[in-house]
């Protein structure tokens, strides 16, 4: 039995009138948490309680190794497509189911992006080949990485590079719109037939990410068009590339933009290398809200398929010397875990705890 009046006090303050018993709830804290983390969790833990979320605690093992994770479920389902490093440029596919469970292996790597089919029912993935022609390629599979098929990035496709970012499904599930490197076009958009059966169409630009809107009438993308300056904006265009939106002009960095599940607004990553947030907009760029506060990495934000909660990866509960080597660039991400927090940016707590090295999200599917 937890004996820590301090919690217990903050742990009803936050749960207001509800009868909630803390004891039960506390002692999960301390069997999953160390003394450092245990009164970052109370007040989120409190209102998980008072919605009656349930704790579980889950272990498993990235390649080199790894602590107790903590999934907080409840109202919260789907699986969520995260990529896993442990200090190193290479990254491992799994998917995690939030209902419980251990994350899942996904297919063979270095996989630099991955994203759920509308209907959860297969995953493109972006493999990195290192040393080959193509680097890359992009590859449709079962959720398990079954009956894998290359839709683009073979030698009669084109090249895709090795700076690859992102990719989107359209809603109807038959193509995919992929932030690639095409010939004699650099860095852009790439529109793929989901089975390779179509030749790929390629955008004019230079797009570092794109989004495919819900309704499929428009992709958000970040980057610039021929012949304006090679600043990173947000802007909205139709999938043929035309009636292009401007929705950012702020001189600062914007990273992977998305749309929210009912088209009305955008997340997105904003800052420098070290110091970024994340934002919500509505989807015509106005009414800019910060949603992240933490002085350090805050990125990556992913809808949850109900748009009530954004996943993300952040460094706010990693340890003094990872927030350091993060801070100065010295290696690879490290203790960058994965959050969920409300699509206001409330209520916002770790899932899934990547140790020494990253885990970060890509795509959530019902």
């Amino acid at each position: 039995m937890n004996a820590d009046p301090k919690l217990r006090d903050r742990f009803e303050r936050a749960a207001g009138s509800m009868d909630v018993d803390a004891a039960p709830w506390l002692d999960r804290v301390h069997v999953a948490a160390t003394r450092r983390e245990r009164s970052r969790r109370v007040q989120a833990l409190a209102v998980a309680a008072v919605i009656t979320v349930a704790i579980l605690a889950v272990a498993w093992e990235l390649r080199a190794g790894g602590s107790n994770r903590v999934v907080m479920g409840g109202t919260m389902t789907g699986q969520i497509a995260f990529l896993g490093s442990q200090g190193s440029a290479d990254r491992t596919l799994f998917t995690f189911d939030l209902a419980g469970g251990n994350p899942v292996e996904v297919g063979e790597g270095p996989v630099l992006w991955a994203a759920w089919s509308p209907d959860g029912s297969r995953l493109a993935t972006i493999i990195g080949q290192p040393g080959s022609s193509p680097r890359s390629s992009v590859v449709v599979s079962g959720p398990d990485g079954s009956d894998p098929v290359t839709v683009y990035g073979t030698a009669d496709t084109g090249l895709v590079g090795p700076d690859v970012l992102n990719l989107s499904w359209a809603p109807d599930g038959a193509r995919l719109a992929v932030a690639a490197r095409a010939p004699g076009q650099g860095r852009t958009i790439v529109i793929v037939d989901a089975r390779g059966r179509a030749e790929p169409t390629v955008l004019d630009g230079t797009w570092e990410s794109v989004s495919w809107s819900p309704d499929g009438e428009r992709l958000l993308a970040i980057g610039f068009p021929t012949g304006a300056p090679e600043r990173f904006d947000i802007y909205t265009m139709r999938p043929d590339g035309s009636d292009l939106v401007q929705l950012t002009d702020d001189g600062v960095g914007e990273h992977n933009a998305s749309w929210s599940p009912d088209g009305a607004s955008i997340a997105f990553a904003e800052g420098g290398e070290y110091d970024q947030d994340v934002f919500v907009m509505e989807a015509d760029g106005e009414n800019v809200r910060r949603l992240t506060g933490w002085e350090g990495i805050d990125i990556l934000p992913v809808w949850s398929p109900d748009g009530d909660w954004i996943a993300f990866a952040s460094d706010r509960e990693a340890m003094d010397a990872q927030q350091e080597r993060n801070r100065g660039m010295e290696r690879m991400w490290s203790g960058l875990s994965m959050f969920v927090m409300r699509a206001d940016g409330s209520d916002a707590f770790r899932v899934f705890d990547a140790g020494d090295g990253a885990a970060l999200p890509t795509s959530w599917a019902p």
